[in-house]
């Protein structure tokens, strides 16, 4: 009796929504043929990157289908991942390869590409059928103030203090005999090929078979990109996309793991101070240690965290030394994110772009006393519309409440803005907004002054 086709087998996973049908059924189809197994790891598995941004149209369809010529699609696949054909060539080589395939089994390649073959399943039900076909990357998450160990730390001892580095965490591996592997938190490979200058950089400052822990960063002209616009380079990289010639990728380094270690539900005992020490001296071109102080109390750690998000930077991340790494979130680094609520009076708006051409961008608000002035955004689609078309009511009218991270040195001599504010409500019951004063106290309070 002839086996299903693919497109069989993923059609009837699609027929049913429930996890147990799918469990049973993927236990069968893989039983049934192993390579249908092999087709899953090719489709979700982020270590495989085409780099087909847009799938070519085909109008007409052969008869092959995939299981019975896998060996063969498997080799066109890899030579994607390669990078031995990319551009109009490797387009031209996936639409003759779809053009001699079953239109149905053509379609299920096309998802391949697309890292989603359309039968409702995903990595964890793939994995719990079959246990290791999906990669899963250790990754050591930051905790916030509550539910941490702060409160046990040792601050007579010293404390480390880091820069929260506005990028794309990255753990870049580092084989026993110096092969380099980049990949992204959810382990997506990048291409060596768009990374040949930063891999002979780092060959030269880093050790042999330890995993590095880092933020990866965008330069533009020697001069590091905001998160919006690095990450957008770094994610378009990462789909088969290419640095233009005056961008080049930075990375800032915060922690070193044995390879041996660094595996999904995994420790290393050694304490943080210890791996920090391995990693100070590495300097580069292309790559650097987090910036990083010791402080000895909570006030400290507050002082550093308003001197790093002054300078428009994301904020701070507070460590224990003596906390060893795992995979997982670690109470003993904790992601400092002050967050305080003032009152602030609509003196007017900035134009939108993009989708918001048609209302406003953001919201120019100020203190009672003008000394605090700053563009609230975080609005939704349905609050931008209807703030726009009630505008003439909020300009020199309307109290808000914003939500902010810190309020702002004063460099320059005019009026002092606001980190990342953004609204939060209306205030009906207000006619007057806070003055510098009250605010500079309100930011206190959250700090803990």
């Amino acid at each position: 009796m002839k086996m299903k086709s693919f497109a069989e087998y993923l059609e009837i996973l699609n027929s049913n929504g429930s996890r147990l049908f799918k469990e049973a059924k993927l236990k069968e189809f893989g039983d049934e043929n192993p390579t249908f197994v092999k087709l899953l790891k090719r489709a979700y598995s982020p270590e495989y990157v085409y780099g087909i941004k847009k799938v070519p149209g085909v109008e007409n369809f052969g008869t092959l289908e995939l299981s019975e010529h896998w060996t063969f699609v498997e080799q066109i696949l890899d030579r994607l991942c390669s990078r031995a054909v990319t551009g109009n060539e490797a387009r031209e080589e996936v639409a003759s390869l779809l053009s001699i395939l079953e239109e149905k089994e053509a379609r299920v390649l096309e998802n391949l590409l697309k890292g989603d073959l359309r039968c409702g399943v995903n990595v964890s039900i793939i994995n719990k059928v079959f246990p290791g076909t999906i990669p899963e990357y250790p990754y050591m998450r930051c905790s916030l103030r509550e539910g941490s160990n702060i409160g046990k730390f040792d601050w007579g001892y010293g404390v480390i203090s880091q820069e929260k580095a506005d990028g794309m965490y990255a753990s870049i591996a580092v084989s026993p005999t110096g092969e380099i592997r980049i990949t992204s938190r959810n382990g997506t490979l990048f291409a060596n090929t768009e990374f040949s200058e930063f891999i002979e950089d780092f060959k030269a400052v880093a050790d042999k078979g330890v995993c590095y822990n880092g933020e990866l960063l965008v330069t533009e002209n020697g001069v590091i990109q905001p998160r919006e616009i690095g990450n957008g380079i770094l994610n378009s990289v990462l789909k088969g996309g290419c640095f233009q010639k005056n961008q080049k990728p930075y990375y800032k380094i915060w922690d070193i793991i044995p390879q041996d270690y660094h595996v999904a539900g995994g420790k290393y005992m050694v304490p943080y101070e210890s791996r920090l020490k391995l990693i100070e001296g590495m300097k580069g071109a292309f790559v650097s240690v987090i910036d990083t102080k010791i402080i000895h109390s909570l006030e400290e750690a507050m002082e550093h965290y308003v001197e790093v998000t002054s300078k428009g930077k994301e904020g701070t991340v507070v460590k224990n030394p003596k906390a060893i790494w795992k995979d997982g979130t670690s109470k003993d680094q904790i992601k400092f994110k002050i967050e305080a609520e003032v009152d602030l009076i609509v003196r007017g708006y900035n134009p939108g772009n993009g989708k918001n051409t048609k209302w406003f961008g953001s919201l120019v608000c100020e203190s009672s006393d003008g000394l605090v002035q700053t563009n609230v955004s975080g609005f939704t689609d349905k609050e931008r519309e209807r703030i726009f078309n009630e505008i003439d009511s909020w300009i020199d009218k309307k109290i808000i409440t914003v939500k902010a991270n810190s309020l702002m040195p004063n460099t320059s001599g005019g009026p002092r803005r606001l980190f990342l504010p953004a609204f939060v409500e209306e205030r009906l019951d207000k006619t007057e907004a806070d003055t510098l004063g009250k605010i500079e106290n309100i930011f206190k309070e959250a700090m803990g002054k």
